[in-house]
């Protein structure tokens, strides 16, 4: 697939031209600096897979890579090679004669899998963040800030603005996180002492829905941008009876004056 080694070998540890046992014990630092350095392969190639809805063709079961090369349009060769390179990273099973089938996690790439992270992946595999990434050494260099540089932007969000797709996706790369860390919030932190939480660029309001679904004596207000906010209303669920939700800007500092205020 492509030239100078394979993301297949960077994951099986089969380099070429080296015994693979004495490799690793005598030079196991040079291998871990290597699969570094090949990392954004296996990255891209999760991205790919998920682009062309690869985990969902697999939800109803296991099917050939010629099979999967029909329903995407691609070329068999090419995406028999991708989905061994995803199987050797666990994304899918390998079960010989070319039929693949999802793992564990591959099952979290569907989008009708419960806490799927699809929309982190195509976020952060987008052409977009790649742009940033590539921006890093001029970063250090001058100072600026990657969108400032590629884009001729102050921040994200005054890009976001104007750039509704690619808003959507980041919105919804960000409640994919907000679907695990919520709970966990929900679940170690103590809010038995207070009666109301604001949440501040709460997103689409996944965290605050899993802090008062665990404690329903809570009240609740999301505040983040309007464009924003209305992805979260149309996400409400009856876990969420007695959020308010708030349209704000952050143009401007706020105060907020309460007795007990619970920063996490």
């Amino acid at each position: 697939m492509t030239d100078g080694g394979s993301i297949h070998e960077l994951a099986t540890n089969e380099l070429p031209g080296e015994k693979v046992s004495g490799f690793i014990s005598a030079e196991g630092g040079a291998l871990s600096a290597i699969r570094l350095a090949l990392a954004y392969q296996a990255s891209r190639a999760l991205y790919v897979a998920t682009e062309l809805g690869i985990p969902d063709l697999l939800g109803d079961g296991n099917k050939t890579s010629g099979d999967l090369a029909k329903e995407t349009r691609t070329h068999p060769d090419m995406m028999r090679r991708l989905l061994r390179s995803l199987a050797a990273f666990a994304v899918l099973d390998d079960l010989g004669n070319e039929t693949f089938g999802l793992t564990s996690t591959g099952n979290y790439l569907r989008c009708d899998w419960p806490n799927s992270v699809r929309p982190l992946v195509l976020l952060y595999g987008s052409e977009h963040s790649h742009r940033m990434f590539a921006s890093l050494s001029e970063c250090l260099k001058s100072g600026k800030n990657a969108f400032e540089i590629q884009f001729g932007e102050a921040s994200s969000f005054n890009y976001l603005n104007n750039h509704s797709n690619l808003a959507n996706i980041y919105n919804d790369g960000m409640s994919a996180i907000s679907a695990v860390t919520g709970p966990a919030a929900a679940s170690t932190y103590d809010f038995s002492g207070f009666r109301h939480i604001v949440d501040v660029g709460g997103g689409h309001g996944k965290v605050l829905a899993s802090i008062l679904q665990a404690n329903r004596h809570l009240r609740g207000t999301l505040f983040d941008l309007p464009r924003v906010v209305q992805g979260a209303s149309q996400q409400a669920t009856s876990s969420t009876i007695g959020t308010i939700r708030v349209r704000g800007r952050y143009y401007r500092p706020v105060t907020l004056r309460c007795p007990k205020v619970a920063s996490f």
